[in-house]
């Protein structure tokens, strides 16, 4: 410190008051030092040193850019608002602080506008002030953000958006660092976008270049680097990942599907693991925060799209092993909070344990806490020891059917499409119609029986519009298989309850015209039956040709009682369910628990059969 700037700390530390009135006439020297030492000295805002900064940050004194003010005036200003960005809090029990801010808030924008412009915008600027000058602006503006009032006012000014995006954009630019361990940039728009419009983000992606890809690039790349500094900085994890909070706010904006597409249920998936390492043993409270801003986001978003792609990408990135390390915390958490938490483990993911990508992404992270005397301790004497006890148990058990789906298939045979058929025998031994390309005859006369008397005519042309349109599937054939493969699975397996319910429900109708439903969208899963006879197809948002398909599967059925028995499950599928149907030739009602094998069972409705395994696509994700 120069002997001069020493000298005036030395007097502010003597006499506040003397240099605060110094500094309100307008002295420098002064200014200087209250903009960079007030917070050091007890009871500054009590005796008015914001009121100094305020009256410098007059908008009165401000210039119309490019109109130039004073030196005077401006080097007051400048100074006035680093004092301002080094406030931490406004007063809860003193509203006198947030109304003087929000009367001088048209010349804090006024002034910090003029500074963006001859300090950052101009090309020949000195890094440093460059540097100095992003702090400054942006500290200022954020620290004014923190009033509710003052916030509403700074979003209904013109051109503050655009600015404060560029604050950001150049938030970790140029050779000279930031001295703040804030990101200020990422903590300004922040504030600026909570709960924002789809409108606002668009401004944002426009006001950053224009293309969302790069704002999603920016902002991850942003976040990596706080997971990989060492020692990491909590409070700047929570920011970053704060800020992508709010960059993904609206479900059907670019911005968050272009943060989906660059990684970004990974990415904070990692940055929970980095926390989880350090949540449990450190005393800082932001570990704490930095925590519940990652698991909200995924809460928030995991279920984006299909779902099943970033709820097996996050548990890929460490997802279950970050729960099981942060769960000692979880008493300390508010109960919204730990509910929150939990309810990502006790009722998302199950939902999910339907998909075969998803039970193995999940099998490996199980069997590695239950390898861990240290894990399986730390989760035992957590609040969180019976979801994750229901939660174990559960992909396990998926995981033991999904080895057998796999064993199954790779001597499993086909049926015949011909429902007056329906023989089974190994896929080598069938014709393919030469039309679609797809469904499997064991003869010709088959085929012509099903195209004359059954209802392959139709299905035939829609299978192949599906290939001319070249839909796209997400949903893998492997997924997509083990889904009917699950379906007949766990209705074999409440074979007794299901029939207790069609006994109760359905007493005068025979079993083989029923409807066998499973609802895999609640916890646990629901088993009932429908009558066939006066079944319609649920209302969908799928594309017309998925319906067409699938109300031609339930036509074949209903003019062919007993020919087979259809299986419809309601699985998860994002933003909005979906329905799987099957349909498994012969009658299912009496394959009890023993009776034969699993694999024997699934002999009559693997590939062969794709008329049997019909989609019913809620939402074009299928």
């Amino acid at each position: 410190m120069n002997p001069a700037l020493q000298r005036s700390l030395n007097a502010l530390q003597r006499d506040p008051k003397k240099s605060i009135d110094a500094a309100r006439r307008g002295s420098v020297s002064e200014l200087i030092t209250l903009a960079n030492f007030w917070q050091e000295i007890p009871n500054m805002v009590s005796l008015g040193v914001m009121d100094v900064f305020c009256t410098h940050l007059d908008e009165r004194k401000a210039p119309s850019f490019p109109n130039v003010p004073r030196v005077e005036d401006a080097n007051l200003a400048f100074m006035s608002l680093l004092g301002l960005s080094k406030l931490t809090d406004y007063p809860d029990d003193d509203r006198s602080l947030g109304d003087l801010v929000l009367r001088t808030w048209p010349g804090i924008y006024k002034w910090g506008y003029y500074f963006f412009q001859i300090r950052i915008v101009k090309q020949d600027v000195p890094d440093d002030v460059r540097r100095q000058t992003l702090d400054v602006i942006s500290g200022g503006w954020c620290v004014a953000s923190r009033e509710p009032r003052v916030r509403q006012a700074m979003l209904g000014t013109p051109g503050l958006l655009d600015i404060a995006v560029q604050l950001w954009v150049h938030e970790d630019g140029g050779p000279v660092p930031s001295l703040s361990n804030i990101p200020l940039g990422s903590a300004l728009l922040d504030a600026l976008l909570s709960k924002v419009d789809e409108r606002t983000l668009t401004k944002v992606v426009k006001a950053a270049g224009g293309k969302a890809p790069n704002v999603a690039k920016m902002a991850l790349s942003r976040l990596r680097s706080a997971i990989r500094a060492s020692p990491m900085d909590p409070a700047r994890t929570q920011i970053l990942a704060d800020l992508i909070n709010e960059l993904s706010y609206q479900q059907d904006h670019r911005l968050r599907y272009a943060l989906l597409s660059e990684g970004v249920i990974g990415t904070v998936t990692q940055a929970l693991v980095a926390v989880s390492k350090e949540v449990t043993g450190s005393r800082d409270p932001a570990f704490l925060d930095a925590m519940l801003s990652l698991f909200g986001y995924l809460k928030n978003c995991l279920e984006s799209t299909e779902g099943f792609t970033w709820v097996s990408q996050a548990l890929n990135a460490g997802l279950i092993t970050a729960f099981v390390d942060c769960s000692p915390t979880y008493a300390m958490l508010s109960q919204e909070d730990r509910e929150m938490i939990l309810s990502i483990f006790s009722n998302l993911l199950p939902r999910y344990m339907i998909y075969y990508s998803v039970i193995a992404a999940a099998e490996a992270p199980i069997l590695k806490v239950d390898s861990s005397e240290d894990m399986k301790k730390r989760i035992r004497n957590s609040v969180a020891k019976d979801v994750w006890s229901t939660l174990r148990d559960l992909v396990l058990e998926r995981r033991a059917i999904s080895v057998r789906f796999s064993e199954t298939k790779k001597n499993q045979g086909v049926a015949c499409d011909n429902v007056k058929c329906h023989k089974i025998d190994f896929k080598n031994n069938f014709k393919k119609c030469t039309g679609c390309q797809v469904t499997l005859y064991c003869s010709k006369e088959c085929l012509v029986t099903a195209w004359k008397e059954g209802d392959h005519k139709t299905v035939c042309k829609l299978k192949q519009q599906e290939r001319q349109e070249g839909k796209l599937e997400p949903l893998s054939k492997r997924d997509r298989q083990f889904l009917h493969y699950l379906s007949m699975h766990d209705a074999r397996q409440h074979l007794p309850h299901l029939r207790e319910e069609a006994k109760s429900k359905f007493p005068s109708v025979p079993l083989s015209s029923l409807i066998i439903s499973i609802d895999y969208t609640g916890v646990p899963s629901t088993f009932t039956v429908q009558s066939l006879e006066n079944y319609s197809s649920p209302p969908t948002s799928g594309s017309q040709n998925a319906e067409a398909r699938h109300d031609s599967l339930v036509e074949r059925v209903q003019k062919n009682p007993g020919s087979g028995t259809l299986v419809e499950a309601r699985i998860s599928g994002g933003r909005e369910d979906a329905m799987v149907a099957t349909l498994a030739a012969g009658d299912v009602w009496n394959l009890d628990r023993g009776s034969m094998t699993l694999g024997d069972a699934d002999l009559q409705y693997e590939e062969g059969g794709e008329d049997d395994l019909a989609l019913l696509i809620r939402k074009g994700a299928y």
